[in-house]
């Protein structure tokens, strides 16, 4: 779960330690063009992103 309780866009890193090899999108409180990139990305006001990750 990726989850922004603000009014800010913050930058979300993701941990160099968590690796993976796919990911899907399980549900989101905005339409996301780009699935698939997770490193690194800016969350929206309030945005919530839950995401089911495979190794």
């Amino acid at each position: 779960m990726i989850l922004n309780f603000s009014k800010d866009t913050p930058i979300f890193t993701l941990p160099s330690s968590i690796t993976y090899s796919d990911a899907d999108l399980m549900i989101s409180n905005y339409d996301v063009t780009d699935v698939g990139e997770l490193h690194q990305f800016t969350l929206r006001p309030y945005e919530a992103r839950v995401y089911r990750l495979r190794r």
